[in-house]
């Protein structure tokens, strides 16, 4: 599904500096806010245009619905306000089974940086398409709190409009052999996988660039010589399946460990030294 964002503004008397939109994902539902900065402003008024299948309409600033959109009074000249909006069914199923989450992000006015973040609950696995990875494009950073994964984009100047596309995989759904299911759950890669050697490289990572779900996944490899199946992790742990596959495939993407699948399990490798 293409969700289109208009903002429509007297942007002759007025800059948008940034515009950064936050999304969260529960039970097929988005939460979505969206945080301007304008500088520059000497207009009482601000139009903003959201998406028509929009409800629970919020603002950090009092505003009036209109016609054409939502009237957001503002009494500064450098101003930060938010917006926010729920929309429905935003997770839709193709012929095999999977989910895409599928959005375009149009503006007016191309603003100077533009911030995307999506939270993904750990239910949700990454599935890799035929045609394409499973994040298009590529996210400057993923991460979990091993509750939700977080998928985030920064770009400055960006070309608009601009597509976000996420294929997924619903587990709590899945009643069928897990041999049966022809699924790839992977890194993002910009749309190809890279195998790594198992051979560490010389320069070790600091740890403080790992999140503690990562940190006591790292622990648990090295107690086992680099190299440990997923499930005996989960199992050591006590985690769920979701929460072990997507911290595995964070660390993937970040090319600390690779994964190769052997019959029902994947076997976890260290491939990258960690430092203090």
């Amino acid at each position: 599904m293409a969700l289109f964002i208009t903002i429509l503004a007297q942007v002759q008397a007025r800059e948008v500096v940034d515009v950064r939109i936050e999304d969260t994902i529960n039970d097929e539902i988005l939460t979505e806010t969206i945080r301007f900065h304008i500088t520059g402003n000497y207009e009482r008024e601000f139009l903003f245009s959201p998406p028509k299948e929009a409800y629970g309409i919020s603002s950090s600033q009092n505003f009036t619905v209109r016609t054409e959109g939502i009237i957001l009074d503002l009494t500064c000249t450098d101003c930060e306000f938010s917006i926010t909006y729920s929309l429905s069914d935003v997770l839709k199923r193709d012929k095999s089974g999977s989910l895409e989450f599928s959005r375009t992000l149009a503006f007016p006015v191309t603003p100077p940086v533009l911030g995307y973040t999506i939270h993904i609950p750990h239910r949700y696995l990454l599935e890799r398409g035929d045609a394409e990875p499973p994040i298009v494009p590529e996210p400057k950073k993923l991460s979990t709190d091993g509750r939700m994964m977080t998928i985030s984009w920064e770009e400055e100047s960006p070309t608009l409009p601009k597509r976000y596309h996420i294929r997924l995989h619903d587990q709590q759904k899945v009643t069928y052999i897990w041999a049966a299911i022809p699924l790839l759950i992977t890194s993002i890669a910009l749309g190809f996988m890279a195998r790594r050697s198992p051979e560490a490289t010389s320069c070790p990572i600091p740890s403080s660039l790992l999140g503690p779900d990562e940190k006591v996944i790292i622990k648990e490899l090295e107690k086992h010589n680099r190299v440990y199946g997923q499930k005996q992790i989960g199992k050591d742990l006590g985690w769920s399946k979701s929460k072990v596959s997507a911290v595995l495939s964070n660390l993937e993407y970040k090319k600390i460990i690779s994964r190769e699948k052997v019959g029902r399990n994947y076997t976890v490798t260290l491939i990258e030294k960690i430092g203090d």
